[in-house]
C-alpha cells in the first residue's frame, strides 16, 4: 500500500503472505513470568512465542478481567491484551492492556472514560455535534474516538457502527470466558480492508487497485459502509501500478541508511 499526497509518497506498508501480522489482534493471555526490576511481564498468547507487556504505564481500570486498584499482577493471571508490535528477531510481540476496536468512523475503547475527536475535524460546531452524539449513545465503561470519516455521519449511522463494535467486543469477552488456554479473541482485518477503513476519507481523490479480487472486496465493503465512496475506486489494468505513478524510486529510498533532508543536512540510520 502506498499513500500519495500531492504526488509524493508519505506512507508505505507491506503485508506478505505466510508472514501474517499480529498487530491489532486481541488475545486471552496467561502471565508466564514477571520481572519487577524491568516492570515487565511475559505472556503466553498461544502463538508459540511469548509476548512482552510493560507494566509501568498500565491503568488497572483498563485491564480485562477488571483488577482492583491496588491489586498486583501475578504469574498465572489471565488478561486480555492487544498486540501493538510484531515479533522481531528474538524479541516477541509487544502487548498492551489498553484495548481498541477500530471501525470506519469510530474506535471503541473498552474500559476508557473519554471521547476523542479527530484533529482533522477542525470546525467547532462539527466537533461539538460529535461530542453530543457520543454522550447520547456511548454506554458506561467505554471510551470512543470519532474518526475523520465520522464528521458528516448522522447519529443513527454512528450508533449503528457503535453497536457493531460493541457486538465484536461482547463476542471477544464471551470467547475469553470459554477458552481455558491462551487464544485469539479478535483478528484485525488484512491490509486492503484496513487501508480502506483507515485512509479512505472525503479528502482522498482515488483508491487504485491492481488486483481484481481486492478491488471487488473493496466494492462490497463500501457498498455496506460508505456507498458514497464507491466512485473513488479504480481498477488499474497496466503492468506496474507503482511505476505508473513514479514512486518506485521513492520506495527504494526507504531501505537506504542515509536520509537527505530538505535543509541540506542528512540522517544516518544505524543498523
Amino acid at each position: 500500500m502506498a499513500l500519495l499526497q500531492d504526488g509524493k509518497l508519505v506512507e508505505y506498508a507491506i503485508e506478505r503472505g505466510g508472514a501474517e501480522s499480529l498487530v491489532g489482534n486481541l488475545y486471552k493471555a496467561h502471565i508466564q513470568n514477571i520481572l519487577p526490576g524491568m516492570q515487565a511481564a511475559f505472556l503466553d498468547i498461544g502463538t508459540g512465542q511469548n509476548a512482552f507487556l510493560y507494566l509501568g504505564d498500565i491503568d488497572t481500570k483498563t485491564v480485562f478481567p477488571p483488577m482492583a486498584e491496588r491489586e498486583n499482577f501475578h504469574v498465572g493471571q489471565r488478561i486480555i491484551v492487544e498486540i501493538a508490535k510484531d515479533a522481531r528477531g528474538t524479541k516477541g510481540p509487544q502487548a498492551l492492556s489498553k484495548l481498541n476496536l477500530p471501525g470506519r468512523t469510530l474506535v471503541l475503547l473498552p474500559g476508557a472514560d473519554y471521547v476523542g475527536i479527530s484533529k482533522r475535524i477542525k470546525e467547532m460546531p462539527a466537533r461539538q455535534r460529535l461530542k453530543d452524539i457520543a454522550a447520547a449513545i456511548l454506554p458506561k465503561g467505554f471510551g470512543l474516538v470519532m474518526r475523520t470519516a465520522a464528521e458528516k455521519k448522522s447519529a443513527e449511522e454512528l450508533k449503528g457502527e457503535l453497536n457493531y463494535l460493541l457486538d465484536l467486543w461482547e463476542r471477544a469477552l464471551a470467547r475469553a470466558k470459554v477458552e481455558k488456554k491462551p487464544a485469539l479473541l479478535y483478528r484485525e482485518q488484512d491490509l486492503v480492508m484496513r487501508t480502506l477503513r483507515d485512509y479512505l476519507t472525503a479528502d482522498v481523490e482515488e483508491a487504485i487497485f491492481d488486483e481484481e479480487l481486492s478491488y471487488h472486496r473493496a466494492q462490497k465493503m463500501l457498498e455496506a459502509l460508505a456507498p458514497e465512496m464507491l466512485g473513488r475506486l479504480t481498477l488499474f489494468r497496466g503492468s506496474n501500478l507503482f511505476r505508473e505513478h513514479g514512486i518506485l524510486g521513492d520506495i527504494g529510498e526507504l531501505s537506504k541508511r542515509r536520509v537527505d533532508l530538505p535543509s541540506g543536512g542528512f540522517l544516518v540510520i544505524a543498523k
